[in-house]
């Protein structure tokens, strides 16, 4: 997903605009882990696949499979970035939903960065 020059773009309020290329990387990564597997049909691998695991009862297993799917994925499709931590709780405003922390490394510039999703 990365861009082979420093014209990095992202979709913001159905807009595309510039980012900055922190901004894009967080897109990008927003992007794999929001993905389902055969969604994008020039890379039908593309994606966390983590909609099937949601609304499943927690367990440590699921915990696993969810760290194991964001793994895959960050590491196959963006490059640019290191993963440090996956964090996984029920959400505070919705315990039935699991909040997943994803926290990662920009390789080029060492800054940690953070996105999380909700299953």
């Amino acid at each position: 997903m990365a861009l082979p020059n420093s014209n990095h773009f992202v979709v913001h309020d159905g807009k595309i605009q510039r980012s900055s290329t922190e901004d894009h990387i967080k897109w990008c990564v927003r992007s794999v882990l929001s993905m389902q597997k055969g969604e994008l049909l020039t890379d039908m691998n593309l994606g966390a696949d983590l909609m099937q695991l949601m609304f499943r009862r927690d367990s440590p297993k699921l915990r696993e499979e969810i760290k194991s799917r964001i793994h895959f994925a960050l590491k196959n499709y963006e490059p640019r970035v290191e993963l440090e931590e996956t964090e996984i709780v029920p959400d505070e405003s919705e315990p039935s939903l699991l909040s997943v922390k994803v926290k990662y490394r920009i390789k080029e510039t060492k800054r940690l960065e953070m996105v999380r999703v909700l299953l």
